[in-house]
C-alpha cells in the first residue's frame, strides 16, 4: 500500500496538529535520505539487505495520525459537580447564594446540556431549566423584539470549550448586544471544573468572574 493510499484511509475527523505534521515531515526526509544511501551504494556494487522504504513511509504516516489521535483527545465535562465558594471570584453571583450549587452536566460528542440546583436550608431546592448547546453548531433563535445565538468552540488542544450566548436587541430604535461566554476547563486529575466566564453589555461594561466546581460522581 502507498503513503497516498493510507492517507486516504485516515478518518476525516482527525485534526492534524503542527507538531504531528512536524514529526511526519521529518521521519520522511530521514527515509528518503537513507533510500538515496542505498541506491548509491547499490551502483557501487555493493550488497545491502533489500529494504521497502515505502513501507517505512506508511509506518511514519500511522505513528503520525496515532500520535494526532492522541493529543487531540478532547475532555469530557460529564457528571455532578459542586460550586466551590472560598476558590471562586467573589463577583460571581454563585457567590452571592447562601446556600450550595451542583451543576449537572451532560456531555456527548454532539451536545454539551446542564442545569443547577439550588439548595438551601429551610428553603424548597430548585432547579433551573437545562440549557443545551449543540457542539460546532450556531443556533439562532428569534424572538418578537430579540435574537439570541448560541455557539460553542473548542480549543486547539480540545481540553477547554467555550460557550458562546449572544443576544441581540433594540432600545429605543438602536441596536444592542449583550454577550455572555463561558470557558470551562478540567484539572489534569479531572476532579475540579473551572469556567472562566466572560460577558458584556452596554449596562455593566466588560467583566470577567472564575467559578470553580469540584466533582461529586
Amino acid at each position: 500500500m502507498t503513503p497516498v493510499r493510507v492517507l486516504a484511509s485516515v478518518p476525516w475527523c482527525i485534526r492534524w496538529s503542527e507538531t504531528a505534521l512536524n514529526h511526519l515531515s521529518t521521519m520522511t526526509v530521514l527515509i528518503r535520505n537513507r533510500q538515496r544511501r542505498f541506491d548509491i551504494c547499490c551502483e557501487k556494487g555493493q550488497n545491502m539487505k533489500r529494504v521497502d522504504f515505502n513501507s517505512l513511509l506508511v509506518i511514519a504516516l500511522l505513528f503520525a495520525c496515532a500520535s494526532e489521535v492522541t493529543a487531540q483527545t478532547p475532555a469530557n465535562f460529564s457528571g455532578k459537580w459542586l460550586f466551590d465558594r472560598p476558590a471562586s471570584s467573589s463577583e460571581s453571583a454563585f457567590s452571592r447564594y447562601p446556600g450550595s450549587i451542583t451543576r449537572q452536566i451532560t456531555h456527548t460528542a454532539s451536545s454539551l446540556a446542564y442545569k443547577d440546583t439550588y439548595v438551601q436550608p429551610g428553603a424548597k431546592d430548585w432547579s433551573t431549566t437545562p440549557e443545551v448547546f449543540k457542539i460546532g453548531k450556531t443556533e439562532v433563535e428569534h424572538h418578537s423584539d430579540q435574537s439570541s445565538t448560541k455557539s460553542t468552540s473548542w480549543s486547539k488542544d480540545m481540553k477547554s470549550i467555550t460557550l458562546n450566548y449572544l443576544t441581540s436587541y433594540k432600545e429605543k430604535g438602536s441596536p444592542k448586544e449583550s454577550l455572555i461566554a463561558e470557558t470551562y476547563t478540567l484539572s489534569d486529575n479531572g476532579k475540579t471544573l473551572t469556567i472562566e466566564q466572560y460577558s458584556k453589555n452596554d449596562v455593566t461594561g466588560e467583566t470577567r468572574v472564575k467559578d470553580v466546581f469540584r466533582k461529586k460522581q
